[in-house]
């Protein structure tokens, strides 16, 4: 028994309502938003007094600031003067 062009067109039309229900059930793909970020650079002298330091640190640290690193600073290439502690938070 051939085939006829009626039943070729049904097996075509089924097969594009099942691709076009898949496609249209398939669930969203949520792609997060690239994350803003803002910086904060706060210098720090060396005068010894480490605990006024972490006091300093710590309420950037409440505020929601993450530090990142924190540099040595020597000015006009003399001796060590302080640190340059570089934060980061999200906007």
């Amino acid at each position: 028994m051939k085939p006829s062009k009626l039943t070729g067109a049904a097996i075509i039309c089924a097969l594009m309502l099942i691709l076009a229900g898949w496609t249209i059930s398939r669930p969203a793909v949520n792609i997060p938003a690239t994350p803003q970020w803002e910086y904060k650079i706060v210098y720090l002298k060396d005068n010894f007094k480490p605990v006024k330091n972490e006091e300093a640190v710590n309420a950037l640290g409440a505020q929601g600031w993450e530090l990142v690193s924190v540099t040595r600073v020597y000015m006009n290439g003399g001796p060590y003067d302080g640190e340059n502690f570089y934060f980061k938070r999200q906007k």
